[in-house]
């Protein structure tokens, strides 16, 4: 552990590796502070990795441009039909409604 994170520039140093004692706070600290530092600097890497490699393949081909400017198809919907078949009992027109031979 301590080799590879010298190797990859982690701050602070550790020439010695990890310590076999738990470390104090201030130590602790320093580590988890170095360990965010180079994630977030990674994270940012790949992004800018990626941002190339999506401006190259839209180079290369242009179709992929299209692709991304084409609006998104209307959502997906899901229906479920249930049919029913109920007698009518009574039309009440006054009130624009119907009774129906049993509740449904």
């Amino acid at each position: 552990m301590g080799l590879w994170w010298g190797q990859t520039g982690l701050q602070p140093t550790l020439p010695g590796g990890l310590p076999y004692f738990v470390p104090g706070l201030d130590f602790a600290q320093r580590l988890f502070d170095g360990f965010r530092t180079f994630m977030k600097k990674y994270e940012a890497d790949l992004a800018q990795q990626r941002y190339r490699f999506g401006k190259t393949r839209r180079q290369m081909d242009l179709n992929l441009v299209f692709r991304d400017c084409k609006d998104c198809g209307p959502p997906v919907v899901d229906t479920l039909l249930d049919r029913l078949e109920v007698e009518v009992e009574e039309v009440r027109s006054e009130e624009v409604s119907l009774v129906l031979v049993r509740p449904v």
